[in-house]
C-alpha cells in the first residue's frame, strides 16, 4: 500500500500517492528551471499550477479521490515537455523526470469556455468575451447591446450575463476563452506577450495624459486640433452624463420624499401606487424597490464621471466594489419588482361585465349627448353666478352630495338643468378633480368612460352602461364590475349627461375597471356631440368616416346607411 500526500495546487487541495507526488515535483521543478530566464516566469508557474489542478479534477472520478502516476502522465502530455519549448537552460532534466509516453495526446482539438474579457472591457467584458469565444468582432456585439439598450431589455440581460459568465483571471482561462490550446508552451508565449505589453506602456505612460502625449511627439496642427476635440467631447459627454445622474437622483427624491406631483397633477403617485399595487405590499415595498433598481445605472453613471474627469478606473478595489453593489442592489430590485409584477398580472387572468340598461323617453328624437366634468369638492357649498352687466349673484346652497355640472360658453348646467347665465366663480371647485384620477373617501375615481352611438334594432331609442373588470378568477372579476358606481342622467326633454369618471372601492385595485356608454338610435332619431365629449368618443361610426374629434359640436341623424351628418342650410 502506497503512501499518499497532501499537496494545495492551483488553491485545490490534491491527496497524491508517493509515485506520482514525486513525478509531479520533478516535473514542476524542471519547468521553474527551464524558465529561469523568462520574464513572468512567477505567473507562468502559477497558471499552470492552476492549469494541472484543472486537468486533475477532470480526470478523477466522484468515488475516486487520490491522484496516481497514470493521472500524472496524462497531465505532462497534455502540456507538454520543456524540452520541446523555446529556448531556456539546456540542462538535463531533473531526476525522476521522464517525457509523457505519447505527445501526441496534446494534438487533441482544443476547447472552448465563455469568461469576461477583463482586459478588453468597456464596461463588464461582457461583449469582448462573447466575441472572443465566437471569434467575432467585439464592436458588432457592444453595438447590438447598444441597440437592445433601447428596447428596454438590453440592460437586463446585460447585467444577467455578467453576473453568470466568470471573468477570466489566469492565463489559462483567457486561451480557453479564445479556444487556443492550453499548454505550457502557449501559456509562456501569452506571459511574454502580455508583459512586452506591459513594457511598451511603461515606457510610454505619461502623467499629462495619452492626448498630450500625441500632441508632443506630432507637433503638427492636426494633432493639437483633435487633442482639443477630443477634450471637448470628453467634457461634454461627461457633462450630459451627470446632469443625467442628477435628474434620476431628484425624480428617485421626489418619488420617495415628495408627493409625486412632478409626475401627475391627478394627485399623488404615492396614492396610485396604492392603487395599483397588490394587496399585501406598501408604499415601503415600492420605495425599497425603486432605490433598489436606481442604484445601479446611478452608480453605474457617477462612476463613468469620475472616469471622464479624474481617470479613475474600474479595476479599482474601491470602483469595483461600489459597482457590483450597485449591480446586485439593481438585480434584487427588479427580483422584487418581477415578483410584484407576477401577482398583478395573475388579476388580470379573467374579464368579466355587468350590464345596465337605462330607460329612456319615448317622445324624444333628438337628443343633447354632453359629458359633466367639474365636481365639487364640498357637499356644504356656495356658488355665486352673475351677469357681468349688473352683478347680480344667485346663491345656492346643497345639504348632501356632489354635484355634476356642465359648464359651456354662455351656459352653466346643474343636474341637467339651464341656467342662462354668461359668468360664473369657480373659486369653490377642487382643481384636483380635473385630472384622470383621483382618490377620496377610500374611492378610486378614474376616466375610463367610452362612448358609441350604433344604431338601434328596434324602433326605441335605448342606451346601455356596461361595466368592465379583470380578477383573479371569474367571480373575482365579476364582483370587481358590479362593484363600479357610474351615475349619468336622461332628462324628458332629451339631455343625456354622462359622468367623466367612474369610481370604485379603492380595496379593489385598478384591475382594468372601465365603463362603455352606447346610445342605440332608430333610423330619424338624431344627436348632438356636445365639445365635452373629445376624450370619451371612441370609434363612432359615421357615413363620411370622420374622426372622433370632428364630430364634436355637429348634430348628427341616423340614417338606413348609419350616422350622417345634419347640414345647416
Amino acid at each position: 500500500m502506497k503512501p499518499t500526500i497532501d499537496i494545495n495546487l492551483g488553491g485545490m487541495l490534491f491527496h497524491l500517492d508517493d509515485d506520482a507526488y514525486k513525478a509531479l515535483q520533478s516535473y514542476l521543478k524542471a519547468l521553474d528551471k527551464h524558465l529561469q530566464t523568462v520574464d513572468g516566469r512567477q505567473e507562468i508557474l502559477s497558471d499552470i499550477e492552476s492549469r494541472i489542478a484543472e486537468l486533475l479534477t477532470e480526470r478523477l472520478a466522484s468515488t475516486r479521490q487520490v491522484v496516481s502516476m497514470l493521472d500524472v502522465d496524462a497531465v505532462k502530455e497534455t502540456l507538454g515537455s520543456p524540452s520541446e519549448f523555446g529556448p531556456g537552460p539546456v540542462d538535463e532534466p531533473s531526476q525522476g523526470y521522464s517525457e509523457p509516453h505519447d505527445p501526441s495526446a496534446r494534438s487533441k482539438r482544443p476547447y472552448r469556455r465563455l469568461y469576461r474579457d477583463d482586459q478588453d472591457r468597456v464596461v463588464g467584458g461582457v461583449a469582448s468575451g462573447i466575441a472572443a469565444f465566437f471569434n467575432w468582432d467585439p464592436l458588432v456585439l457592444r453595438v447590438l447591446f447598444l441597440l437592445l439598450l433601447f428596447t428596454g431589455g438590453g440592460v437586463l440581460l446585460y447585467i444577467i450575463l455578467w453576473v453568470l459568465m466568470p471573468k477570466a483571471v489566469t492565463t489559462a482561462e483567457r486561451l480557453a476563452m479564445r479556444g487556443e490550446p492550453v499548454t505550457v508552451e502557449t501559456i509562456r508565449n501569452k506571459v511574454e506577450t502580455e508583459f512586452d505589453k506591459v513594457k511598451n506602456s511603461m515606457d510610454d505612460m505619461d502623467v499629462k495624459g495619452r492626448f498630450s502625449r500625441g500632441a508632443r511627439r506630432t507637433s503638427s496642427v492636426l494633432g493639437r486640433i483633435l487633442r482639443v476635440c477630443a477634450r471637448i467631447v470628453i467634457g461634454f459627454v461627461s457633462v450630459a452624463l451627470l446632469v443625467t445622474a442628477i435628474a434620476i437622483g431628484t425624480v428617485a427624491l421626489n418619488f420617495l420624499i415628495g408627493d409625486g406631483s412632478v409626475i401627475s397633477e391627478s394627485g399623488k403617485l404615492s396614492e396610485l401606487s396604492e392603487v395599483i399595487m397588490p394587496a399585501g405590499y406598501s408604499m415601503t415595498y415600492l420605495w425599497i424597490m425603486t432605490i433598489l433598481v436606481l442604484s445601479g445605472p446611478i452608480i453605474f453613471i457617477i462612476l463613468l464621471n469620475l472616469r471622464a474627469f479624474f481617470d479613475m478606473r474600474y479595476n479599482r478595489p474601491s470602483s469595483r466594489m461600489l459597482g457590483g453593489f450597485g449591480m446586485l442592489a439593481t438585480l434584487i430590485g427588479l427580483l422584487m419588482a418581477m415578483v410584484s409584477g407576477i401577482k398583478v398580472a395573475t388579476e388580470f387572468n379573467v374579464d368579466a361585465s355587468h350590464l345596465q340598461t337605462v330607460n329612456m323617453p319615448e317622445s324624444v328624437k333628438t337628443w343633447e349627448l354632453s359629458v359633466a366634468d367639474i365636481m365639487l369638492k364640498d357637499p356644504d357649498f356656495s356658488l355665486h353666478i352673475g351677469t357681468n352687466e349688473d352683478g347680480a349673484k344667485l346663491h345656492t346652497k346643497s345639504e348632501g352630495g356632489n354635484f355634476n355640472l356642465d359648464i359651456t360658453p354662455g351656459r352653466v348646467r346643474i343636474n341637467g338643468k339651464h341656467m342662462d347665465e354668461d359668468y360664473w366663480d369657480e373659486s369653490n371647485w377642487d382643481e384636483s378633480f380635473r385630472g384622470w384620477w383621483y382618490l377620496k373617501d377610500d374611492r378610486a375615481f378614474f376616466n375610463n368612460v367610452e362612448v358609441d352611438v350604433r344604431p338601434a334594432r328596434q324602433g326605441q331609442a335605448s342606451l346601455t352602461v356596461r361595466r368592465y373588470a379583470n380578477g383573479r378568477s371569474r367571480r373575482d372579476a365579476s364582483y370587481r364590475a358590479n362593484s363600479i358606481n357610474y351615475d349619468l342622467t336622461v332628462s324628458d326633454s332629451g339631455e343625456i349627461v354622462l359622468n367623466s369618471m367612474l369610481d370604485f372601492p379603492t380595496s379593489d385595485r385598478q384591475r382594468g375597471q372601465s365603463v362603455e356608454v352606447v346610445l342605440y338610435l332608430p333610423v330619424g332619431h338624431s344627436v348632438n356631440f356636445d365639445a365635452s365629449l373629445e376624450d370619451y368618443l371612441y370609434d363612432v361610426d359615421n357615413v363620411v368616416n370622420m374622426y372622433d374629434d370632428e364630430m364634436l359640436g355637429r348634430t348628427w341623424i341616423m340614417m338606413p346607411e348609419g350616422l350622417t351628418e345634419v347640414k345647416a342650410y
